[in-house]
């Protein structure tokens, strides 16, 4: 009798997206059967799908699912080392960090390892992800746009002192980037 082997979350997005390029790749070409490996939590189009709907949601671009489709079917993931890869890998990568925020609150990418909190349990933070997930997909698209660039906790910090229109938030977000580098900031005009 054959115990059945336990099921094995994805390590990262990347191993999740390499995976179900891999098996669409096999059914396509008539196989019965997953690539070899240890039995997943989904099929190859919860995976797909996934993609699709932060598509529709506007989280990701074309060229995100563009870049993921052509270096899926090359197997590996461009490398921001290769001159030539390097417009690839930011796509890649940034495609990457929302697909897995998204994968690891649907089960099938390991969550992050937990941060040592007395009293705080690995379901409370994977509510927590669930909920700060909800809240980003609820904002219109241009506040989503910020969070992927500069992070939810920022973006939040404006919206709770009342600063909502995004033409404000990315102004103020360069002129506190410039004040880090002009000339003759307080911190030369000490020396």
């Amino acid at each position: 009798m054959n115990a059945a082997r336990p099921v094995e979350l994805f390590a990262t997005a990347d191993d999740a997206w390499l995976w179900t390029i891999a098996s669409l790749r096999a059914r396509y070409e008539g196989h019965q059967r997953q690539p070899d490996g240890p039995p997943r939590p989904c099929e190859p189009d919860d995976v797909v799908n996934e993609l699709d709907r932060l598509y529709r949601q506007k989280r990701i671009t074309m060229t995100h699912v563009a870049m993921l489709r052509v270096w899926g079917e090359n197997g590996r993931a461009p490398d921001m080392k290769v001159l030539g890869e390097r417009n690839a890998a930011r796509a890649w990568h940034e495609a990457m960090d929302v697909l897995e925020q998204a994968l690891q609150v649907r089960g099938i990418v390991q969550p992050p390892p937990p941060v040592a909190h007395p009293g705080v349990h690995d379901t409370d933070q994977r509510e927590r992800a669930a909920v700060r997930m909800a809240r980003v997909d609820a904002m219109p698209q241009p506040l989503r746009s910020l969070v992927r660039e500069h992070g939810l906790t920022v973006i939040d910090a404006f919206l709770q002192v009342g600063v909502s229109n995004t033409r404000h938030i990315r102004h103020i977000l360069a002129a506190v980037k410039r004040g880090g580098i002009e000339t003759g900031t307080r911190a030369e005009n000490a020396r």
